[in-house]
């Protein structure tokens, strides 16, 4: 494990002389030296290696820190947001559900009413007709009572009784003078 990780901070230390970072690491090509990877204090040459490469690196991985942080912030903003707008949107489709069923229930009261109206016209119009009726039996009544009077006061036959059919004709006449 300790060669593989080596041979990491290796790399890693090319690529930051590539990048322009400065090289604390020896390159492998000095010869024999390069090969020793032991230092003074029982560091090896690649753990210094992999230490600078990570120390030029710290103020970049700061900043994507940073970043990262940054982007995290924005995130919880944007999701508190977003429950805000499904909090408004339910508050929304609730009282709409509440104005659908008070809705429901007024057209209910209204069809109730309806009802009640049309039982109301028919006991005004069965009223009418009983009036009516009424009135033309009365008036009938009316006059055959004139149609008697004007022919016993008029008619030399007073005293004897006429043919129903003469009634009739008398009666007759009478309505229509009426009317």
């Amino acid at each position: 494990m300790g060669a593989g990780l080596r041979r990491c901070a290796a790399t890693e230390a090319t690529r930051a002389r590539r990048s322009g970072w400065p090289d604390d690491a020896p390159t492998q090509s000095a010869g024999p030296q390069a090969r020793d990877l032991s230092l003074p204090g029982g560091q090896s040459r690649g753990d210094a290696a992999l230490r600078a490469a990570l120390s030029s690196k710290l103020p970049q991985m700061c900043g994507v820190g940073q970043r990262l942080l940054a982007d995290k912030a924005e995130m919880e903003k944007e999701a508190k947001e977003k429950d805000t707008r499904a909090l408004i949107l339910q508050a929304s489709l609730d009282k709409r559900k509440r104005l659908q069923a008070e809705l429901a229930a007024d057209n209910a009261k209204s069809m109730e009413l309806i009802q009640r109206l049309k039982a109301l016209v028919s006991k005004l119009q069965a009223e009418n007709t009983r009036l009516v009726v009424n009135k033309t039996s009365m008036s009938f009544q009316l006059a055959m009572k004139n149609t008697k009077v004007s022919a016993s006061s008029v008619s030399p036959l007073a005293g004897t009784s006429l043919p129903w059919t003469d009634r009739l004709t008398s009666v007759s006449a009478a309505l229509c003078a009426q009317f």
